[in-house]
């Protein structure tokens, strides 16, 4: 049995990747499309340490479960082996804040998934960083509102800010930083799982052929003819050359990373 680790990022597949491992008769993702327990329990900015009664009366059996997942040990692991059979082999958790977890705490899922009798599958999607960090931004600017939990660019001081100020004002911001930092997540999943455990995508190529049958065979998943669908995408709207020379500045590191790891990001990045 496959237990399927999305560990992000953010606005570079993850939400079509879930659909699109949901649609296929062998899987069963449960009851959640982000679970968030590791991020919870590992991360700073892990936000479900306090579920609230709203939640709850909203979505009981969601929220039950996640409470259970986080305080009684074993429960994670339990939940989703108990999804296997009849002709379901494969379940999994794709939540793309995972991506601020480090290589320790990346070992210990992995030892947990093991001993449970799970082969974990690893997926990491990548993104060219500017247009990830401004999908992001532009995204989260549609919904502004600082009673959203899931908007955690969404603090008091951000109302009235244009798009691009808000990248500005956040794009040091923890969280923010751990999804556009690929170098960070891409050397502990190295460090944490074997590989033929863990596979990197870049998302400018995922839905070329190549990718989409090395990604199903990764996954020990028959290609179907259905391997595409809409992806969670941020409206269309160009982002300033200044902006854009700025967040190359600052992703610097990262984009060299990038180029030296996954070569082809060199054309398909310096040509977006």
């Amino acid at each position: 049995m496959y237990f399927v680790l999305g560990l992000g990022t953010q606005k570079a597949g993850t939400t079509w990747l879930h659909r699109h491992l949901a649609s296929m008769p062998q899987v069963d993702m449960g009851l959640i499309k982000e679970y968030r327990i590791w991020e919870t329990r590992y991360l700073a900015y892990g936000h479900l340490t306090q579920p609230t009664i709203k939640n709850f009366l909203r979505r009981p059996q969601k929220e039950w479960l996640r409470w259970r997942m986080l305080r009684r040990p074993g429960v994670y692991e339990a939940y989703f082996k108990q999804l296997i059979g009849s002709g379901i082999t494969h379940t999994g958790d794709i939540t793309p804040d995972y991506s601020g977890l480090s290589a320790e705490h990346l070992s210990e899922i992995r030892e947990r998934l093991i001993d449970t009798g799970f082969k974990p599958k690893v997926v990491y999607l990548l993104r060219d960083p500017v247009d990830r960090c401004w999908s992001a931004a532009r995204y989260y600017h549609q919904s502004l509102d600082p009673r959203r939990a899931k908007n955690y660019l969404a603090t008091a001081d951000s109302q009235g800010l244009s798009a691009e100020a808000l990248l500005l004002k956040h794009v040091e911001d923890q969280r923010f930083q751990a999804h556009t930092r690929y170098e960070s997540i891409v050397c502990a999943i190295e460090s944490a799982f074997q590989p033929d455990e863990y596979f990197f995508a870049i998302y400018e190529e995922l839905f070329t052929n190549h990718v989409q049958s090395d990604l199903h065979a990764f996954l020990d998943l028959p290609l179907t003819a259905n391997n595409t669908g809409v992806i969670n995408a941020s409206p269309e709207a160009s982002i300033s050359p200044e902006l854009s020379a700025s967040l190359r500045s600052t992703f610097a590191t990262t984009y060299e990373f990038c180029y030296q790891r996954f070569p082809q990001t060199k054309n398909l990045w310096l040509s977006s």
